[in-house]
């Protein structure tokens, strides 16, 4: 702005001088000097008149552009369509629900021997409870360690009456499994598992006829297979146990069978 009013000033003055040549002409040619002298006037003005004109254009034209007006992209639009995705594989996960899980259970067992000619067995109650850790969704396995009470009636040919046995072990299974349900794990899950359970005596109640934990092995294998059902983060199984070694030392055919059904919960 005051670039401008300079220049307003400069080009007055020009023309008010040129105006005064003007009229200077016409006197005589003693007034020679003085024209000299407002020619030289006006030389300078129109020089810096010329100047100023040629600062000001070339400020206008080198002036930076305004930096500060941007434009930014509307992102919203691509965050509201990438939303639906993220809910669907989120449900998705949750359904299929976690690899890996804990499960702690307590049950029931009914175990019987073979029978011989020596003796017979009837099935009893008894109970197991215990825990494993669960890998994989549809092939699975799982490792765990539980405490067994099983409980069968025995009695000899010449006996009227069948009296309660029961042993007491520690058990260690190693399964492997298939889970039919596995893409809805998290809600319902259908699974068949065989198992091999490796079992160690720990102790045998009194009876009338003298078995003690030295007349039983010490160790038995098993091997297990059931059904198991999940829903939500409750669990049920049933299955068998079928037992490879004799239970009583020097009874042939008392290998125990056991049926069991758990109940637990999972995390």
């Amino acid at each position: 702005m005051s670039q401008t009013l300079i220049i307003a000033g400069i080009y007055y003055l020009f023309l008010a001088n040129c105006h005064i040549l003007q009229s200077k002409m016409i006197k005589t040619h003693h007034h020679m000097k003085t024209i000299k002298s407002t020619l030289k006037c006006n030389s300078i003005f129109f020089f810096l008149f010329f100047f100023l004109c040629s600062n000001f254009t070339f400020s206008q034209v080198t002036q930076p552009p305004d930096s500060l007006k941007t434009v930014t992209a509307d992102t919203s639009k691509t965050s509201q369509a990438e939303q639906p995705k993220t809910d669907d594989s989120k449900d998705k996960k949750d359904k299929k629900g976690k690899k890996n899980e804990i499960i702690f259970y307590t049950g029931v067992n009914f175990t019987q021997l073979g029978s011989s000619a020596g003796y017979k067995s009837e099935a009893q109650p008894g109970y197991q409870l215990g825990g494993y850790y669960k890998q994989g969704r549809l092939l699975y396995w799982q490792a765990g360690a539980r405490f067994g009470s099983s409980k069968f009636g025995y009695k000899q040919h010449d006996s009227t009456e069948f009296s309660g046995i029961s042993i007491s072990d520690a058990e260690f299974p190693l399964t492997a499994g298939i889970n039919f349900t596995s893409f809805m794990n998290r809600v319902l899950s259908v699974r068949l598992f065989v198992s091999a359970v490796p079992s160690f005596t720990l102790k045998v109640s009194d009876n009338p006829y003298g078995i003690t934990k030295d007349k039983v092995n010490s160790f038995v294998l098993y091997g297990q297979g059931g059904l198991g059902v999940n829903v939500a983060f409750m669990i049920l199984e049933v299955g068998y146990n079928y037992g490879f070694n004799e239970l009583i030392i020097g009874n042939t055919d008392s290998k125990p069978g056991q049926v069991f059904i758990n109940l637990g919960f999972r995390f």
